[in-house]
């Protein structure tokens, strides 16, 4: 469609500038659609650079066979200096061999070897090298001097000049003094005489010095004195307060037979109207400081021109009648109000717009007070809705200037910095922050975008096109893509769009035809880069391959991998606990060596830290569930797609994986335990009530973290599956760092992680830690007991931990309550189906 819409346009320019025709003719239409199908036509095919090089080849070999073995090594040697990287050097070459004719016998070495010798610049002759020729101080050169034009002898002499005898020193200079004098017989010297009886008629025009004597005029008169005044140019019936520089009637006039008040309220009526063209004119003249003011500016200049030149028309009728004219001053109100009603209409928002308080968006608010002025003259069918739409359009203009360089280069003017809607705000920012930190939207002080109002719907488009085209910028260096492919050089809209809409659809209002142009131009400058940015930053920058690895690392999607690591640095901590101090560096040894073994995992981007614990904490006296809790899993990825995938949101993936570890590690404290009870059995030992709670609590427990890992394991497979699918149709970066943003706050609800389910997330870890409680319960007395006969006294009470299994029971109990019912809470709240379900599976198996 873009493309479409640019071969119209270039149609219509070029039956415009070559036919000289309106759009209004009817032949218009049928050139419109000849030029099209011209411009359209692809049967011209590109130049086939194999056919370029077989010729050229050939005209080697020719130049060989005539014995011009001197022309083949200088064509040689230039076309091995000509640059490969050119596109249209096949077509440049097809072009020259046309042109060529006869190259043997017509071509000289000599001039070709001139072609490219530098130009020796020519010596200036300096004042030095005149006055050492022909020195000012020699006698008697000063005898006969020419006087320059307007000197104060030129009035009287120049005839003298002309018709007398030469001097001998007037005949020794050039003929250039005759040329002089010719010339000055040419020049056309103002007559002041000439304005002497004009001057002669105003002051016996001159109105009686007395405001209430009645001065009574002829129609013809007023007329005359009328249009002067709306010249801005002196008349009798008017005069100018120095204050206020309002225009005031200075007598009682009237014509004979009407009324005084009569007349007094008509030429009260043109009085008003010559004021609002003295105030355009005199705001005409002050310099303004932002462009699309100064736009107005010229525009209201182009409108005052055209009513000058209609004013002079309508004196000429009056003046040189080319029939029997009725002499009506009605008749030339009635014109006047016509011609000046656009220009009543500007003069009064221009007034209204000085008042404002200066905040920053007052050349905004005029804007949208002349934007407004349109859309009401458009509705109401206004005769002055084009001259001031024409006005609107002009500033309009203006501004979309610094709008189109924004979203062609992705780069702010310092010229249009002030007066733009978008801010480079952190220029020198980090590569990987560039999409969301480098440019901000400048705003008000009441929070309202600095901008037009009818620009503020576009607002976030322009801005998202912009920022493509400046974070192509970036990517080009790298990628080798060209600025022409990523993004078409739209054509700014014209006032004769605008005419053209308004033609093609009468009932629209106004707004929606400035809407839909609007649109127009921005879907023509963000059309084809969507699908190369996303396409870019999968291929070349590894967003897919991230996406692909991410259930790898962080959510155990390979479990015999996920195991090996989480076992060994279970038994490490177990064997030396001191090793989580602050000894990373062997922990990310350990995930490159098992979690990076996974299909489209980079090792080395696999990085593991240890944040240290707060102040009044014992990492020796603590439980490991919570040591594994300072544990951070990194994994690195390029700049661009950091800015999809913000660096805060690699934290809730860490915060998953510490979840699966903190889960694993009571499972892995429990499973082994099972066997020995076995042996016990086949012993031939009685099982008493308080081994089977404990055997009852232990499987509890481990039911408790088999469906909290079932739970984390298929949700984020689930999401990531639909977010990678999301991510494949996605359009722009913003879409892509949306979807990324409402995946992540889906796990984070999901999985019981984000701020407003802390209280459940603790419960779920209070759980955890009680069971590794009971685990340490159990493997004490493990190992110190070596029958089965201090079995029940071991469990009734623990000797390292101090804590009997009734107490963790009880513990247990509570937090499994609570931590339920906040499940179904949310899940009725937030609706969330997933959490009622993960609430009623921990029900039923552990109820």
């Amino acid at each position: 469609m873009a493309h479409t819409a640019r071969l119209d346009a270039l149609a219509e320019k070029l039956v415009t500038t070559t036919t000289h025709i309106s759009q209004n003719d009817a032949r218009f239409q049928a050139l419109r659609r000849i030029a099209v199908h011209g411009i359209s036509d692809q049967r011209h095919v590109r130049t086939n650079p194999f056919t370029v090089q077989r010729t050229l080849a050939g005209l080697l070999e020719k130049f060989i066979v005539l014995n011009r073995d001197d022309l083949a090594e200088a064509l040689q040697d230039r076309l091995d200096q000509l640059p490969s990287s050119n596109k249209w050097l096949p077509d440049i070459l097809a072009f020259l061999l046309q042109l060529s004719h006869r190259p043997t016998e017509e071509t000289h070495l000599e001039d070709v070897k001139a072609l490219g010798l530098p130009l020796i610049p020519r010596c200036e002759v300096t004042w030095e090298q005149i006055l050492a020729e022909d020195p000012l101080d020699e006698e008697g050169i000063w005898d006969n001097v020419d006087r320059g034009y307007h000197s104060s002898g030129d009035d009287t002499t120049v005839n003298e000049e002309l018709h007398s005898e030469h001097t001998t020193s007037t005949n020794a200079t050039s003929v250039n003094e005759d040329l002089l004098a010719i010339a000055k017989l040419h020049l056309t010297r103002p007559d002041p005489s000439l304005l002497d009886d004009i001057v002669n008629f105003r002051k016996h025009c001159q109105l009686p010095a007395n405001p209430s004597e009645v001065q009574i005029l002829s129609e013809l008169t007023l007329i005359r004195e009328i249009i002067a005044m709306m010249n801005g140019l002196p008349s009798l019936l008017h005069q100018r307060d120095e204050a206020s520089h309002a225009l005031h009637i200075r007598a009682k006039i009237t014509v004979e037979g009407v009324g005084v008040s009569t007349m007094r309220s008509l030429l009260n009526s043109c009085v008003r109207m010559g004021t609002n063209l003295d105030f355009l004119r005199r705001w005409c003249a002050c310099k303004q400081k932002v462009a699309h003011l100064e736009s107005i500016q010229a525009a209201v200049e182009k409108l005052l021109g055209a009513l000058q030149r209609e004013l002079a028309a309508l004196e000429r009728s009056y003046v040189y009648p080319s029939m029997d004219t009725c002499v009506s001053i009605i008749k030339v109100f009635s014109e006047l109000e016509q011609l000046v009603r656009p220009l009543t209409h500007l003069s009064t928002l221009i007034w209204r717009h000085q008042k404002f308080v200066s905040d920053g968006m007052a050349s905004f608010s005029f804007l949208n007070a002349l934007y407004d002025q349109v859309c009401m003259s458009h509705l109401s069918g206004d005769g002055a809705f084009a001259a001031v739409a024409k006005v609107l359009w002009a500033s309009f203009d203006t501004y979309l200037r610094p709008l189109n360089n924004w979203i062609q280069s992705g780069s702010i003017s310092s010229e249009d910095s002030d007066n733009f809607f978008i801010i480079d705000a952190k220029s020198d920012c980090v590569a990987g922050k560039m999409w969301h930190d480098r440019f901000s939207l400048r705003t008000s002080k009441n929070g309202e975008t600095f901008c037009p109002k009818f620009i503020a719907p576009f607002v976030h488009r322009i801005v998202t096109i912009g920022k493509t085209k400046a974070f192509m910028r970036l990517l080009d260096p790298a990628v080798g893509i060209d600025s022409v492919t990523y993004g078409n050089v739209p054509f700014l809209p014209t006032f004769d769009d605008v005419q053209r809409q308004i033609a093609e659809h009468p009932c629209l209002p106004f707004p929606q035809l400035i809407e839909d142009i609007l649109d127009k131009w921005l879907i023509s400058a963000e059309t084809s880069g969507k699908c190369i940015i996303r396409d870019t930053l999968m291929e070349n920058y590894g967003l897919r391959s991230y996406l692909m690895a991410m259930p790898y690392v962080f959510f155990a999607r390979d479990g015999t991998l996920f195991q090996s690591f989480a076992e060994t640095v279970f038994r490490r901590i177990s064997y030396n606990s001191g090793m989580w101090q602050g000894d990373s560096f062997l922990l990310t040894e350990l995930a490159q060596n098992t979690i990076g073994n996974a299909p489209g995992v980079d090792t080395e981007s696999i990085a593991v830290l240890l944040q240290p614990q707060g102040e009044g904490s014992s990492q020796l006296e603590s439980y490991v569930t919570q040591k594994l809790s300072t544990l951070r899993l990194k994994y690195a990825v390029s700049w661009p797609v950091q800015n999809i995938i913000e660096q805060g949101t690699q934290k809730v993936l860490s915060a998953i994986f510490v979840f699966l570890l903190q889960i694993y590690h009571i499972k892995f404290l429990l499973s082994p335990e099972l066997f020995s009870f076995r042996m016990c059995r086949s012993a031939g030992f009685q099982i008493s009530k308080a081994m089977a709670a404990a055997i009852q609590l232990r499987f509890r427990l481990i039911c408790f973290v088999d469906i909290l890992i079932a739970h984390i394991t298929t949700t984020t497979s689930s999401q990531s599956q639909m977010m990678r699918s999301q991510m494949e149709s996605a359009d722009s970066i913003d879409s892509m760092a949306n979807i990324w943003t409402a995946y992540v706050q889906r796990l984070e609800t999901v999985l019981l992680l984000s701020l407003n389910l802390k209280s459940i997330n603790s419960a779920i870890i209070s759980i955890l830690v009680s069971g590794e409680q009971f685990a340490n319960i159990w493997r004490n007395f493990i190992q110190s007991s070596p029958t089965c006969s201090q079995e029940i006294s071991s469990l009734v009470r623990a000797h390292s931990q101090n804590v009997d299994i009734s107490t963790v029971e009880q513990a247990i109990d509570k937090h499994f309550s609570f931590a339920v019912a906040g499940l179904r809470a949310v899940s009725r709240a937030s609706g969330v189906a997933a959490l009622e379900a993960l609430a009623e599976r921990l029900e039923w198996n552990g109820g």
